[in-house]
């Protein structure tokens, strides 16, 4: 089983602007996915070839757009995750 836990530092970001992780559809590059990021002022903070990932900052106002190209099989919001640790009594 593959995981994958990520850390981040929260940086002061612009109104309206959002973490955003992109699944590159199965039939696109990740070359093809960067570029069609790029050419919309999408932020690339991680590219994760072994995931056929992307994460990313950009608008809340630009989603639709970004769900519409078609090198993505899916682009959503990235929402902070918080596991609790191992000898927590909370699980």
């Amino acid at each position: 089983m593959i995981g994958c836990i990520r850390f981040c530092i929260i940086m002061p970001q612009e109104p309206n602007t959002v973490g955003l992780i992109f699944n590159i559809a199965s039939d696109a590059t990740m070359e093809e996915a960067v570029s069609a990021l790029e050419a919309a002022k999408i932020s690339v903070d991680a590219p994760l070839l072994e995931l056929g990932m992307i994460l990313g900052t950009g608008r809340l106002s630009q989603l639709k757009e970004l769900r519409e190209m078609p090198v993505f099989h899916s682009v959503n919001v990235d929402s902070p995750v918080q596991i609790a640790p191992p000898d927590s009594p909370t699980q």
